[in-house]
């Protein structure tokens, strides 16, 4: 596991634990982020969660919601408590599963299945990948191989590193301490450090990763099925046009390489999915939400998904298996 440095980014996490709480003082000191307490099981909501929501907001903080997990539940009723509670609000972070007890009865397997189970509910139900919150006692006693696809949340206090739990090498998210560390605030706090390219929207580059991998396999797969005979009718050995979308009907309203550096002024250069936007836009997949906009970090909806799924021809055999079957 990596040691915290300079550069990684600070934030807190809270509950109705600490209510009075300085927002501004707290940027000011440093504070970046925070992940806030949400629900616990599949019914309690904290109710200091709004109060917290509101004040980071405010003064400009990234906000997360946590879920405190009580495995004697069902896992996918705790998903309904939390985006219930959390229904309407904004994060820019990744929806957090805070697992640290067994409830004195439940071993590896069970809280493994629950942990799993929650995670690709969340999956499924928001298109978001979560993070795993625990501590590293708690990792190697009770959690699993079958977790380490989801980024981690480590809490280890009083060393320099976390240790070893023989699951994951590395965290995206370390709770150091619980000691306040200096911030302002008249009490305990849970401090914790985010890996920068965490921080900056890489929770959403590896799901939109796997995504697109999966999205690619499956075409992969469906373009197989196709050259046995129906996709023939898109051209005599199954083509339609090169991969890139620089020819044919997926190319069609796209725009040139040079049109798409130009055209928006929120990507950056250097930005991590600068060529895939470069190449989205290019074959007329993706294209920009207003004039010289295209909103990199922004959430994609339902509907948006739909529309870049029938830009890319992945909905053409439903169709035909409804038409055949009309």
């Amino acid at each position: 596991m990596q040691p915290r440095t300079e550069r990684h980014v600070k934030g807190i996490d809270v509950s109705h634990h600490q209510r009075e709480i300085d927002w501004q003082k707290m940027k000011s000191a440093g504070v970046r982020f925070v992940y806030i307490k949400a629900t616990e099981g599949a019914t309690y909501r904290d109710p200091a969660m709004l109060l917290h929501y509101t004040g980071a907001e405010q003064a400009g903080l990234k906000a997360g919601f946590y879920h405190y997990a009580r495995p004697y539940n069902d896992p996918r009723r705790e998903v309904d408590n939390l985006l219930a509670a959390t229904d309407g609000l904004v994060h820019d972070l990744p929806y957090a599963l805070d697992i640290e007890t067994n409830e004195g009865k439940f071993d590896r397997t069970h809280i493994a299945h629950f942990c799993k189970v929650w995670l690709e509910e969340i999956e499924k139900r928001t298109g978001e990948r979560a993070v795993l919150y625990t501590y590293t006692h708690f990792a190697k006693a009770y959690l699993d191989a079958s977790l380490s696809r989801w980024p981690l949340w480590i809490a280890h206090y009083n060393v320099g590193k976390p240790g070893e739990n023989g699951i994951w090498t590395q965290w995206a998210v370390w709770q150091y301490t619980s000691g306040n560390d200096g911030l302002p605030y008249p009490g305990d706090l849970d401090v914790d450090v985010m890996e920068p390219e965490f921080f900056d929207g890489g929770w959403r580059k590896a799901q939109v990763e796997e995504s697109a991998a999966q999205a690619q396999s499956e075409e992969s797969a469906d373009r197989e099925h196709d050259d046995d005979g129906a996709g023939r009718e898109h051209g005599g050995s199954g083509g339609g046009g090169s991969h890139d979308g620089t020819s044919g009907e997926r190319g069609q309203g796209g725009v040139s390489g040079e049109q798409v550096k130009a055209a928006f002024s929120d990507v950056p250069s250097g930005h991590w999915a600068e060529e895939a936007i470069r190449k989205a836009a290019k074959a007329g997949i993706m294209r920009g939400v207003a004039e010289n906009k295209f909103d990199p970090e922004g959430p994609v909806t339902r509907a948006q998904m739909a529309v870049i799924l029938e830009r890319l021809g992945l909905l053409d055999k439903g169709d035909k298996e409804a038409d055949q079957l009309a």
